[in-house]
């Protein structure tokens, strides 16, 4: 396959630059997604606010930095200026850090989970993993999702997409309505996919280049099958394949462990990671871990004491002590090794908090209401700060080591899978308004699609006609092969 490339193309987008630096990879499974490292390296975040991020990258000696952090999202707050909880909790702009004219704003939120500001997160990573609260309650609105579905929350969606146009040299990976089979969130399942798809149909036509992934975040908490009484069909949830980028589940709990109070045994941790694998690979996505953190272990204390009354006693008692060592085996082995053992696992966004020190996790709210999370700093201890260094460093685990912000979006393929064209040359590629294609018949029929899937165009014969598209990447698949074209 040969392309070429105008001296021109120096001024696209750094999407588009992807192109002329990224190299072609061959699998045997094949992943339809979204800015992913090739060779089945895998992406390391940190997080899950920024005080955790500073801390763990200024005290955490000789850990990697993390490619990207994560930062959170409060949807239904996102224009309100200042909204004041209480003496320790107030709300700026929804955690965006960007005022409602496109200005930056200073203010850090706090809803009582660490302090946050989108705007910061951006400036100081080049890949941020957003969690966006779409949870309808009192606080933020009754029937929130039917609001998204009519439309009468786009000006929010416009304001997120400002905020993207912004950072075209960012990747942002939005997980819409995170763990959406949590009990705790409550989702009708056709509202919460309606809310979903409206989100991305007003992003994508507000964006002025393609930075932002989709991804759509299983809870896989036996927990919330406890709480529901069973176990849901996670497809009832899916907003289809041309929204979503990636998939995404959270690991929490150790992965073959079973409850110890109620009648109700759940399927295990793993049981509900390894469903959400096979479903992703069903549709060809890259799966994240999206949040990951050792719930009941305190690494500083070195104990592990019971989360809640409905699935091991009550939060914060029956604790034991451990060594750093075992609390490293029974946890952070275990969850390396099912990266290691999943090549569709692309990234892993690792929370690294003293979580008790926060109000939401704490026993002043109502005696530890959400459970008891312990602390997961891995600095705090040399020996388990080591172990970490060893597994993120381990050849065998395969996490992308560098840490330079340029490399690190370079080596981000759009599609897993590329099959050559001998004997068809691409010219001008970039282009303008006719991408030429030189050895094909008159009678070759094409298909063009975007990154993420959607069909935009058909033909027949040598020529491509890319005038009406937007500036982007886009994908001619024919029978036999599949090409890169860019419309600049």
């Amino acid at each position: 396959m040969m392309f070429s490339y105008a001296a021109e193309s120096r001024d696209l987008t750094i999407k588009n630059n992807l192109m002329l630096l990224i190299s072609l990879f061959f699998y045997s499974h094949f992943i339809n997604g979204q800015f992913y490292p090739g060779n089945d390296q895998k992406l390391l975040f940190v997080g899950q606010d920024l005080a955790s991020v500073s801390n763990y990258r200024t005290n955490c000696t000789g850990c990697h930095n993390g490619h990207g952090e994560i930062a959170y999202l409060s949807f239904y707050t996102l224009e309100e200026s200042s909204i004041f909880i209480d003496v320790n909790r107030s709300i700026y702009y929804g955690g965006m850090g960007m005022d409602n004219n496109g200005n930056r704003d200073t203010n850090n939120t706090n809803w009582g989970a660490g302090i946050l500001n989108l705007w910061t997160a951006a400036e100081r990573s080049p890949l941020v993993a957003i969690g966006l609260s779409i949870v309808e309650d009192a606080f933020n609105g009754l029937d929130g999702l039917q609001n998204i579905i009519d439309g009468n929350h786009d000006s929010k969606i416009v304001k997120m997409a400002t905020f993207f146009n912004q950072f075209p040299s960012n990747i942002f990976y939005l997980r819409i309505g995170y763990e959406f089979d949590g009990n705790w969130n409550a989702y009708d399942q056709t509202k919460y996919i309606g809310a979903y798809q409206r989100i991305v149909d007003v992003l994508r036509t507000n964006l002025s280049q393609d930075n932002v992934v989709y991804v759509w975040q299983s809870s896989t908490s036996p927990i919330d099958d406890i709480l529901d009484g069973g176990q849901e069909n996670i497809n009832a949830y899916y907003p289809g394949d041309d929204y979503v980028d990636w998939m995404g589940l959270s690991w929490f709990l150790l992965p073959n462990e079973n409850p110890t109070v109620g009648s109700f045994t759940p399927a295990t941790q793993l049981a509900l990671a390894n469903e959400l694998v096979s479903f992703a690979q069903s549709k060809g996505k890259p799966v994240m871990i999206a949040e990951a953190s050792p719930q009941g272990y305190d690494l500083d204390a070195k104990t592990n004491c019971n989360i809640s009354p409905v699935y091991d006693g009550t939060a914060n008692q029956g604790c034991t002590n451990k060594t750093a060592t075992q609390i490293y085996q029974e946890w952070f082995d275990e969850l390396f090794n099912f990266v290691k053992n999943n090549d569709d696992v692309r990234a892993l966004c690792y929370i690294n908090t003293d979580w008790d020190s926060e109000f939401i996790w704490s026993a002043a709210n109502n005696n530890y209401a959400s459970g008891y999370w312990g602390d997961s700093r891995v600095e705090i201890d040399a020996d388990i700060r080591n172990s970490w260094i060893a597994s993120i460093e381990d050849p065998a685990n395969n996490f992308l080591q560098t840490e330079d912000s340029s490399t690190i979006i370079n080596v981000l393929s759009i599609e897993d899978i590329i099959v050559p064209t001998q004997g068809v040359f691409v010219y001008p590629n970039p282009g303008i308004d006719i991408i030429n294609l030189q050895g094909v018949s008159s009678d070759f029929s094409y298909d063009l699609y975007t990154t993420s899937g959607r069909k935009v165009a058909e033909g027949v014969g040598d020529k491509v006609d890319v005038s009406h598209l937007s500036r982007g990447i886009y994908l001619l698949k024919s029978e036999g092969f599949i090409t890169r074209i860019i419309k600049q």
